[in-house]
């Protein structure tokens, strides 16, 4: 018996997204997260690679906190013991984190007496956003502890005689902990605005030009005229205060053109002057004047030039030629 051909149908071909993997349930959206090749390039390192020095010290904290707990001797008035235990339970924590960044795989529960059919209840960690997040969270959490214990130290001075064992390895952890959180807050502040502060401490180092200069300068003049602006939105004189203003300044304004001039930097005649507006008014007569400069210095090279050209030709024409010295001789 011959078999019958079937139609073609091509919506039974997988669509690219159908392997992406599996989606979170009602969201549709695909469980691998790709992230911006900037953020990885930027951050993959500090958070994959960096902790690894943490790691060694949370290593070294269960190992020899649990050695301590056990062989210390002594008492101690204030509970340093409990804060050792907080401290190990982050390290735990931690290095729990830290594996699973690598190591994790999806762990699923299958309890139908409890309600929990083949259900979902850990997942390996696919973003650096996540990881991210995750440091944050212990960072807080550590933060915490070793504030509490920093305090008890304090507290506990009298333990150092009493149980120094116990005294000498909390003040052990306590100054590796902020030495530690100091350098990690100083990295990540220098990686997220390192580029702002570099440009910043460049611009304060920087000698100052000859505009900012020139405007220090009418800064100061102005301000003994209003001694109570701190701002250039603020700074302020009264319209009578421009003539002796400007005198202060060098500039020479003719009689007869004051008036025109307050009418041009208080145009609503509010008899007061703003500092922006003189100053601006400022910047453009020095322009001006520098560019006069320019031209009359264009214009008096061009004569020089031309006197020098009619002096070489006057020396032409009194300097006998080889040709008339030939005949002479």
């Amino acid at each position: 018996m011959q078999q019958q051909s079937q139609p073609f149908d091509d919506t039974q071909l997988e669509s690219p997204e159908d392997n992406i993997g599996p989606t979170e349930e009602g969201k549709g959206q695909p469980l691998i997260v790709f992230e911006d090749d900037e953020f990885i390039r930027k951050w993959s390192g500090p958070l994959l690679i960096g902790p690894f020095v943490p790691a060694i010290f949370a290593l070294v904290v269960i190992f020899s906190g649990q050695l301590l707990l056990n062989t210390y001797t002594g008492t101690c008035g204030y509970s340093l013991n409990s804060f050792i235990s907080a401290a190990i339970a982050v390290c735990y924590l931690f290095l729990l984190f830290y594996a699973w960044i690598f190591l994790g795989d999806e762990v699923r529960l299958d309890f139908p007496q409890l309600g929990f059919h083949n259900t979902v209840i850990l997942k390996p960690i696919t973003t650096l956003k996540f990881v991210s997040k995750g440091y944050a969270v212990l960072g807080l959490t550590s933060f915490i502890v070793w504030i509490v214990g920093s305090y008890l130290l304090q507290l506990a001075y009298f333990c150092s005689t009493t149980s120094p064992g116990l005294y000498q390895y909390t003040q052990f952890l306590v100054v590796v902990y902020w030495l530690g959180f100091v350098i990690v807050i100083l990295s990540v502040v220098n990686m997220r605005f390192g580029l702002f502060v570099t440009i910043l401490i460049k611009q304060q180092m920087r000698p100052e030009t000859v505009e900012e200069m020139e405007e220090k300068i009418f800064r100061a003049k102005f301000k003994k005229f209003d001694p109570e602006g701190d701002t250039a939105a603020e700074m302020n004189i009264s319209a009578l205060q421009l003539e002796p203003f400007l005198e202060e300044l060098g500039v020479f304004v003719p009689g007869d053109e004051i008036a025109s001039l307050r009418q041009t930097l208080d145009p609503e005649d509010t008899g007061t002057i703003q500092y922006r507006a003189i100053f601006h008014w400022f910047k453009n007569l020095n322009s001006t004047l520098d560019q006069n400069e320019a031209s009359l210095s264009s214009v008096d090279d061009i004569d020089e030039l031309t006197y020098e050209s009619d002096e070489l030709d006057a020396a032409r024409l009194f300097t006998p030629s080889s040709g008339d010295l030939r005949k002479r001789s």
